[in-house]
């Protein structure tokens, strides 16, 4: 399912790339091993339930820089961050031709938003960070798939000029209220009235 030749062999028979292309999807663990503790906890990571489809042979940049942001900013705060990542909605037909990678085996539905939000109850904050999750997105056509206002340039320890660069894949945040409201997730995080935008993390451990 995730033999990178296989898939493009198929992309190429339904002409959805060129025989020269060498993006394709790849496993992703929602929940890194590294944010967990030895053992058992680390081996659930791998489990099927924690594995996602992610364009990221091209476009793992952006994702890798906010699990390591995410890492510094638990580390920094002398506090209890909650962090709950996750996946969203089936990617359309009108989007990609497959929807589903596959095998004879198995099956996994490619989910076209990938995300993380941050809860700090002490201070009642909170910051919703996505990757669209969409093969050969372009920063046009990536409109449509931010129905809220991005607020990462509000919000000093995730700025980056690079989260628009779409080779490395987009990044947009969102204010907890604005995620819930848009992926319908209403009673599943205890709300927060404040942005998670205080600057904890070493200037200079942020890319420029």
């Amino acid at each position: 399912m995730y033999n990178c030749s296989n898939q493009l062999r198929a992309f190429v028979t339904l002409r959805t790339t060129t025989a020269d292309d060498t993006c394709c999807f790849t496993k992703r663990q929602l929940v890194s091993p590294k944010d967990v503790l030895p053992g058992l906890p680390q081996l659930a990571t791998y489990n099927y339930l924690n594995v996602v489809p992610h364009w990221s042979t091209c476009g793992t940049e952006n994702w890798d820089e906010v699990e390591l942001r995410v890492r510094q900013l638990v580390k920094s705060l002398n506090m209890n961050l909650e962090v709950w990542t996750g996946s969203s909605q089936t990617i359309k037909a009108t989007d990609i031709t497959t929807t589903y990678l596959s095998d004879e085996y198995n099956e996994q539905p490619i989910s076209p938003y990938l995300w993380k939000v941050l809860h700090n109850p002490e201070n009642d904050e909170a910051l919703a960070i996505i990757q669209i999750n969409i093969p050969r997105l372009t920063l046009t056509d990536a409109v449509k798939y931010i129905p809220c206002k991005d607020i990462c340039h509000e919000t000093e320890w995730m700025r980056n000029p690079n989260w628009y660069i779409m080779s490395k894949g987009l990044i947009i945040c969102y204010s907890l209220e604005d995620f819930q409201t848009a992926f319908g997730y209403t009673e599943l995080f205890i709300s927060a009235s404040h942005i998670l935008a205080q600057n904890v993390i070493p200037r200079h451990s942020l890319t420029k």
